[in-house]
């Protein structure tokens, strides 16, 4: 009976060694399948990317995303040289104010020669001096008031407007300038031995 207990274990063992070997190929075989099929995956991938890098919308994307990068550092650097730019402009601004040149127009000419020698107008009186409408007058001295050539003053609802500073006015008119002031010098000596 033990013989037979043995030889029925020893069935069962080869039978089980059987079982387990054939579960182990299997096993095997399973896994070397997945990692044939992962393998293949991967492969397939690869080969799906290579057809997307291949694509001409792919390479203008990677063109463009070149050309942006580069075209966003160009306007970077543009940037910051506008900034210096600017500074520097501020910069001159500041250093030369007051030397600037100013340009005036005949009209302009005009209309200081005649306040250096009447002195203290209205936009009215010099409309009325210079054959102009009033309102284009207002323009005229307002354009020289901001340029800092007349100063205004107001008395009794009357603007009146007057040469702020002769000699700048008398340089920027030449020699016509200067011959204003001796005009106007000797129009007032007129008038005092006149009035006397």
């Amino acid at each position: 009976m033990l013989n037979l207990l043995l030889k029925l274990f020893k069935k069962k063992k080869k039978k089980h060694q059987q079982l387990s070997e054939s579960v182990k190929q299997t096993d095997q075989q399973d896994t070397s399948a997945k990692v044939e099929q992962v393998e293949q995956q991967v492969r397939d991938w690869e080969e799906l990317l290579m057809r997307v890098k291949a694509h001409p919308f792919s390479q203008f994307k990677i063109i463009n995303d070149q050309l942006l990068t580069s075209i966003y550092k160009a306007l970077k650097d543009i940037d910051r040289k506008l900034e210096k730019l600017v500074l520097l402009d501020e910069i001159y601004r500041i250093l030369t104010k007051g030397k600037e040149e100013i340009k005036l127009t005949v009209r302009d000419k005009q209309t200081l020669r005649l306040l250096s020698q009447c002195g203290m107008m209205t936009a009215e009186e010099v409309a009325k001096k210079m054959n102009i409408s009033r309102s284009t007058a207002s323009l005229r001295l307002n354009k020289l008031f901001l340029m800092g050539l007349l100063d205004k003053k107001v008395e009794n609802k009357k603007v009146f407007f007057f040469i702020k500073d002769q000699d700048k006015v008398n340089k920027l008119l030449g020699d016509r300038g200067k011959r204003a002031k001796r005009q106007k010098t000797t129009q007032k000596t007129e008038d005092k031995n006149q009035s006397q």
